[in-house]
C-alpha cells in the first residue's frame, strides 16, 4: 500500500501529574500523553483484540521514581519503568482462517500466544456473524490496517527490578486472592507494550469451491481493501473471484475521524479518517510479546499455582473442534484406507529413505524424494501411514519399515524432516497440518505444528519453508495398496506375537534337545536369552513371497501338521511354505500357510501363557484379532567386538575353547591347527578382532599376533600377521544373544565347526577336549555354534552379550 500522509501529535504542555493509578481526577486535553492510560494495566485476554473495552480498570504499578524524556521540543516527567515513542509508522497485518479455530489462532498468534484457548473471542466472533450455510466451506480474511502514531511500554528487561514498582494492593492481591477472582480484577496478563493510533479492521466471508482458491481469494480482498484506500485499482480478475466466491465484506475502525468511514466507496474518506489519528488516537495494537502474564511477579510456588489456574481457565474457554476441510480421498486398499504414496506435485518424485524396503535407514534417517522403481512390488519404506494424532487437527506420518515417525528436524527454515521414535505418542514436532488444496483430489499442503512452515520439495530434499502457495509445497496422496508392498528380506528374525507382547514363537524344553525330532510342537514363550528364539526366514524357490522358517538351533523347519505348528525335516511341501500379510503396522503380519489357506494363531486365552501351542485356523484381514497376528523383530546379521577386547572363543554347548597345541614357544609358528582344549589362560587361547578394512574381520591369535585361516584342507589354521588373503577374514554371524557362527569371505556358504576326534564318534560333538575344527556347510547346529568370553577387565570370564 502507498505512504499516505501521516500527522504527529502536537504536546503542549508539561504533565502535571502522571500515574497509571485508579485516579479520577479531570486533567485537561492538553496535558494528555498517549498511553500513559495503557500500559501496565490489565488486560481481558478473552475480549477483543487491541481495544480499551478489554482493558481492565486497574494498572499493577505505582507511580515512585520518575524520568525525563523529550518529546519535540518539551520535556516530561514519566514513571522510570516506562517507554515512551513516537514512531509514526503504518502496519498492515492479515488474520485468516476456513475456519473459526483456524482464525482465532491466526488472530492470537500476533501476539505470540501459543497455548490452546479461544482468545479475543469477541473480535473473533465479531468476524463470523455473518449469515451463512454450515454445510458450506467459508474462508475469513480480514486486513487490519493501523496507523501506530505511539509505542509505548513497560521496562521488562529487569522483572526482578521492575517488582519495586509494583502497585501496592496488586502486589498484595498477587500472592494472596484466590486466582480466578484476581484474573477478574485484574486479567491474566498485562499490557507490556502496545500501538496508540488507529485501525481499520476489512473483514471478508467467501465461499470456497472448486473454482475458487483461498489464495485467490485473499489476494482479491486485498484489492478490494486498496481500492477503497486509493491505493490500488481492483482487476477484472479480482472482481470476478469476489463474485463466484459470494464474497461478503464490512469494516469497522477505531480511533480518528470514524464517522467518516461509513461509506467505501470514495477513497477520500480513508484520507479524512486519516487525518484525525493525531488529535484521536487510541490502544490500536500490540506488537508480539505485548501482553505478559501477571504471575510472572509472584513469588515461585504462586507462579505454578497461577499458571495451573490459567491452564483450567482455558478450558473454559477451549478452541472450537477443527472443521475438516480436506476432500475424501480415495483409498487403494481394501482394508487398510490410511495408506499412501506421498509425491511432489512439482517434481513427480516420491518420499523415500536411503535404502531398500525394510533395510531402509530407521531413526535419523532424512525423508527424501526418490523417483518411482517401477517394480512390480514397493519396498515398505515408500507406504505412508497417516494417523489421527488425537487433537481433531493435527495427524502422525508414519512409513511402514518402522516404528519411527516422520519429525520435523529443528524449527528454524530450511531444516529436513527426519525419522524419530514416539514412545509419548505427544511429540508436537511429529505432529502435521493436512490442509486441501481446493480443486485438486488428494492433495494438500503439510504445515508443522509446532513451526507454522510448509513441507517444501528442494530438489531431492524436503525442507520447511515458509507459506508460498507454489506447487513445490503441494503433495498427493496416491493410494497405496498393501498387496503391492514386497515380502520381508531372507534373514534372522524373532516372532512375536502381538497379543502376547513379550511372547515369542519358540520350541519346548531348552536348545539343544529341543531341536531334535520331527513333530515337535511350535509354541510361545516369554522371551529369554535362549538361542531357540531366532528363526531364519529362507525364500522358496521361485518365490519372492514364500518362506521356509527355520529355527535356528535346528535344521528343520515349520510344518503345519493339519491342526498346529510343528517342525520337521524339510521336505519343500506347501505345508512348510509361509506366507508374511502386512497387518496394518510396521513390521506386523498375518502368518499365511500356503496348504489350505490357515494362518498362525493363538488360543485368546493362551496368549500369555508359557509353552502355549500355535495354531492354524481361518483369519480375515479386515478384523484380525491380535492373537492373529504376529511381529517380526529383526536380528542383527554380524557382530564386530571392540578391535582391542581381549576373547575366548568357548564352544557355546560345552566348555572347551578354541586353543592351539604345544606350549606359547611351540605354537607361535605358521600351519598350526586350532582345537579345541580347557581354558588354561594362556595367550594361545586369547584372540581380538581387527577390522580388515572391507566389512570383515581378522581372528588374531595373541601369542605372536598370527592370522587364523582357513587352510586349503579346511581346517582352521595359524599364519602370518601380515597375511590378509580372504581366507582370514571372517564375520561373526549372530544367531542368538550371545551364539555366533564363524563364517569366511572365501567361502560363505561354510562355517567354523567342533569336529570329531574320528569318524567313529558320529557328526555330533560329545564335549570331549582336543577336538579339531574344520570349516563344512553352514547348518547352525549346535557343534556350529561359539560364544565369545572376556579375557581380561571387568567382565573377565563373563560371556559377552552381542545383542538384545
Amino acid at each position: 500500500m502507498k505512504n499516505f500522509k501521516l500527522y504527529f501529535i502536537k504536546v503542549i504542555a508539561l504533565m502535571l501529574l502522571f500515574s497509571c493509578s485508579n485516579t479520577k481526577e479531570e486533567e485537561e486535553e492538553e496535558n494528555f500523553v498517549p498511553g500513559t492510560d495503557i500500559a501496565g494495566y490489565g488486560y481481558n485476554i478473552f475480549g477483543e483484540y487491541a481495544r480499551m473495552s478489554s482493558r481492565k480498570d486497574y494498572c499493577l504499578f505505582d507511580l515512585k521514581d520518575m524520568k525525563k524524556i523529550r518529546i519535540g521540543k518539551d520535556e516530561y516527567d514519566i514513571p522510570k519503568y516506562l517507554n515512551i515513542k513516537n514512531i509514526s509508522q503504518h502496519d498492515i497485518k492479515t488474520v485468516e482462517g476456513d475456519s473459526k479455530r483456524d482464525y482465532a489462532m491466526s488472530l492470537s498468534a500476533k501476539v505470540g500466544f501459543t497455548f490452546e484457548a479461544m482468545v479475543f473471542s469477541g473480535s473473533v466472533e465479531g468476524s463470523y456473524d455473518f449469515e451463512s450455510s454450515e454445510s458450506e466451506h467459508y474462508y475469513y480474511y480480514t486486513v487490519m490496517d493501523a496507523i501506530d502514531k505511539w509505542q509505548v511500554s513497560i521496562e521488562t528487561r529487569d522483572l526482578e527490578g521492575l517488582k519495586a514498582f509494583l502497585e501496592p494492593q496488586f502486589k498484595k492481591d498477587l500472592e494472596n486472592m484466590d486466582p480466578y477472582e484476581l484474573f477478574d480484577h485484574y486479567g491474566t496478563h498485562y499490557i507490556s507494550s502496545a500501538f496508540i493510533g488507529g485501525r481499520i479492521d476489512y473483514t471478508s466471508e467467501s465461499k470456497v469451491s472448486e473454482g475458487t482458491t483461498t489464495q485467490a481469494i485473499a489476494a482479491a480482498v486485498n484489492a478490494s481493501y486498496g481500492n477503497f484506500t486509493g491505493d490500488t485499482e481492483m482487476e477484472t480478475s479480482d472482481s470476478q473471484t469476489l463474485k463466484n466466491a459470494e464474497t461478503k465484506t464490512k469494516l469497522s475502525t477505531i480511533g480518528g475521524n470514524s464517522e467518516f468511514l461509513k461509506s467505501t466507496d470514495d477513497s477520500d474518506n480513508y484520507s479524512k479518517w486519516v487525518e484525525g489519528i493525531s488529535e484521536k488516537p487510541v490502544l490500536c495494537d500490540f506488537p508480539k510479546g505485548g501482553l505478559r502474564p501477571i504471575w510472572e511477579f509472584a513469588s515461585a510456588a504462586r507462579q505454578k499455582e497461577l499458571n495451573e489456574a490459567f491452564d483450567e481457565l482455558c478450558k473454559k474457554h477451549p478452541l472450537p473442534q477443527e472443521i475438516m476441510t480436506e476432500m475424501a480421498i480415495e483409498s487403494g486398499d481394501e482394508v487398510f484406507k490410511d495408506l499412501f504414496y506421498i509425491q511432489s506435485v512439482s517434481e513427480s518424485t516420491y518420499w523415500d529413505l536411503a535404502g531398500t524396503h525394510y533395510n531402509a535407514n530407521k531413526i535419523d534417517g532424512k525423508v527424501k524424494l526418490f523417483h518411482g522403481n517401477g517394480d512390480e512390488l514397493t519396498g515398505a519404506d515408500r507406504f505412508y501411514k497417516i494417523i489421527p494424532s488425537g487433537d481433531a487437527k493435527n495427524v502422525y506420518i508414519q512409513p511402514q519399515h518402522t516404528k519411527a515417525y516422520v519429525t520435523t528436524a529443528s524449527n528454524s527454515s530450511g531444516s529436513a524432516i527426519t525419522l524419530k521414535a514416539n514412545n509419548a505418542q505427544n511429540n508436537p514436532n511429529q505432529k502435521f497440518k493436512k490442509i486441501a488444496v481446493e480443486g485438486t483430489k488428494n492433495t494438500y499442503y503439510l504445515q508443522s505444528a509446532t513451526t507454522g512452515f510448509y513441507l517444501t520439495a528442494k530438489g531431492s530434499n524436503i525442507a520447511l519453508e515458509k507459506k508460498s502457495n507454489s506447487k513445490n509445497q503441494q503433495w498427493l496422496f496416491k493410494p497405496a495398496d498393501s498387496k503391492k508392498m514386497a515380502a520381508p528380506f531372507e534373514g534372522k528374525y524373532l516372532l512375536k506375537n502381538v497379543a502376547g507382547n513379550v511372547f515369542y514363537a519358540n520350541l519346548p524344553g531348552n536348545a539343544p534337545e529341543n531341536q531334535k525330532d520331527n513333530g515337535n510342537w511350535v509354541v510361545i514363550k516369554k522371551r529369554d536369552d535362549g538361542s531357540d528364539y531366532t528363526l531364519e526366514l529362507k525364500n522358496v524357490s521361485n518365490s519372492k513371497k514364500q518362506f521356509f522358517i527355520q529355527p535356528m538351533h535346528s535344521p528343520k523347519v515349520f510344518d503345519f501338521d493339519g491342526n498346529g505348528l510343528t517342525i520337521s525335516d524339510q521336505h519343500g511341501g506347501d505345508n512348510q511354505k509361509f506366507e508374511f500379510i502386512y497387518a496394518g503396522s510396521p513390521m506386523v503380519f498375518l502368518v499365511r500357510c500356503v496348504k489350505d489357506d490357515k494362518y498362525l494363531q493363538l488360543e485368546p486365552s493362551e496368549t500369555t501363557r508359557n509353552d502355549s501351542w500355535i495354531k492354524l485356523k481361518d483369519a480375515n484381514l479386515e478384523n484380525a484379532p491380535e492373537y492373529a497376528k504376529w511381529e517380526l523383530e529383526p536380528v542383527v546379521n554380524n557382530y564386530v567386538p571392540d578391535p582391542n577386547q581381549e576373547f575366548y572363543i568357548r564352544s557355546a554347548y560345552s566348555d572347551k575353547f578354541i586353543d592351539l597345541p604345544g606350549t606359547p614357544q611351540e605354537n607361535n609358528a605358521q600351519n598350526i591347527k586350532a582345537l579345541l582344549y580347557d581354558i588354561d589362560h594362556g595367550k594361545d587361547q586369547i584372540y581380538k578382532f581387527k577390522p580388515a578394512g572391507d566389512g570383515y574381520l581378522y581372528v588374531v591369535n595373541q601369542n605372536g599376533n598370527r592370522k587364523m585361516i582357513v587352510a586349503n584342507d579346511g581346517n582352521f589354521h595359524t599364519s602370518t600377521p601380515d597375511f590378509n588373503g580372504d581366507n582370514s577374514k571372517f564375520l561373526l554371524k549372530i544367531i542368538a544373544p550371545y551364539e555366533f557362527v564363524l563364517v569366511a569371505k572365501s567361502n560363505p556358504n561354510k562355517a567354523l565347526e567342533v569336529g570329531p576326534v574320528d569318524n567313529s564318534l558320529g557328526s555330533w560333538f560329545s564335549g570331549s577336549a582336543g577336538h579339531p575344527l574344520y570349516f563344512r556347510n553352514l547348518n547352525y547346529n549346535p557343534s556350529q555354534r561359539f560364544v565369545l568370553v572376556h579375557a581380561n577387565g571387568s567382565n573377565a570370564l563373563h560371556s559377552a552379550k552381542i545383542f538384545d
